[in-house]
């Protein structure tokens, strides 16, 4: 499995970061010194990689933000069980993402952490339709 970590206090991403089989998270600051963490620490939020690439080859992870050419509005990858991509819409089917999933029209925008403003509705009309 390959993680990222998001440091909420840098607000950056870490791809340094090693984690142990026992759950921690180990991550070397820039005086070269190590921290542990457990994984449910307050400072970090741990992305899996979902083993998809987006239509330019970039690795796609939990909490990515996606669009198509095509959308109505941004897809958040999440997880539970399994990869899913959720639509900025309530009451909206989640789409299954697994190594089966056509992933040619899929492109990351973001992600929820840096860029959250990212996951809305573009449609001005089902826009106004939820709001």
């Amino acid at each position: 499995m390959k993680y990222r970590v998001w440091d909420k206090k840098e607000k950056k991403w870490d791809k340094t970061t090693l984690i142990s089989q026992e759950g921690y998270v180990v991550l070397p600051d820039s005086t070269c010194l190590i921290h542990t963490y457990w994984h449910s620490n307050d400072d970090i939020t741990i992305s899996q990689y979902t083993g998809l690439e987006d239509m330019h080859g970039k690795e796609i992870y939990e909490g990515d933000i996606l669009q198509t050419d095509s959308s109505i509005g941004s897809y958040l990858v999440k997880y539970n069980k399994g990869f899913y991509l959720e639509l900025a819409l309530p009451n909206f089917n989640k789409v299954i993402l697994n190594e089966e999933t056509n992933t040619e029209r899929l492109e990351i925008i973001g992600n929820i952490y840096e860029n959250p403003e990212l996951f809305g509705v573009k449609n001005s009309f089902l826009k106004q339709m939820w709001e």
